[in-house]
């Protein structure tokens, strides 16, 4: 081999070498980069399955509140009906001095 065609050769492999290596570090970059958003997402994820957890606590909580709530309203519901049931069988006394009193199953109505 000619000394032209070694210092070619040698240059060649330098140069190779050289991409090789630059690829490389490209590559590690992009890797570390990749690694990084792949931690962010998790932390991400993470919060997200927290804050879920709590909404759906939350909502088990409102949920309960809302039962017992219609639960109330339709037991009040029922004393209104029957006060005014039992209200058509009573005779008021019409100019009576004496007011007539009740026993009032609502006493915030009364």
């Amino acid at each position: 081999m000619t000394a032209c065609f070694m210092n070619f050769l040698v240059l060649f492999y330098y140069n190779a070498c050289f991409m090789v290596a630059f690829i490389a570090s490209q590559i590690s970059c992009r890797l570390s980069d990749l690694e990084e958003a792949v931690r962010e997402k998790t932390r991400m994820v993470s919060m997200l399955q927290v804050r879920t957890k709590f909404l759906e606590e939350e909502n088990s909580r409102l949920q309960d509140r809302i039962d017992s709530i219609t639960k109330q309203k339709q037991g009040l519901d029922k004393l209104v009906k029957d006060y005014k049931l039992s209200g058509k069988d009573r005779e008021v006394q019409v100019g009576s001095p004496e007011p007539v009193h009740h026993s009032c199953p609502l006493p915030w109505l009364c």
